[in-house]
């Protein structure tokens, strides 16, 4: 019985996680927007399970993991930094 509800609580746990609204409630505090978010795609010939890439008003040092997803690169686009973030396979 024991393990019937061990398991029934981790399918629970695995439908609630969801890596998107990690990372956009991860954003507020660090005064930036989601600027558009990929998953299970291919760029520049890396395959990624989740890309994203977030927009900021100021070049603020931005930590290197954000909900798991690992800074790339950073990018200048009309007054704005974008900051580019992706978890790979």
């Amino acid at each position: 019985m024991k393990k019937l509800l061990i398991i029934g609580l981790m399918a629970i746990f695995a439908f609630a996680a969801n890596t998107k609204i990690d990372f956009i409630v991860s954003l507020k505090k660090y005064n930036c927007v989601l600027d558009s978010w990929q998953e299970n795609t291919y760029v520049n010939g890396v395959e990624w399970n989740y890309y994203a890439r977030i927009a900021c008003k100021d070049n603020d040092t931005k930590p290197v993991n954000i909900a798991g997803l690992k800074f790339i690169d950073i990018d200048l686009r009309k007054n704005e930094y974008i900051y580019t973030y992706g978890w790979a396979k």
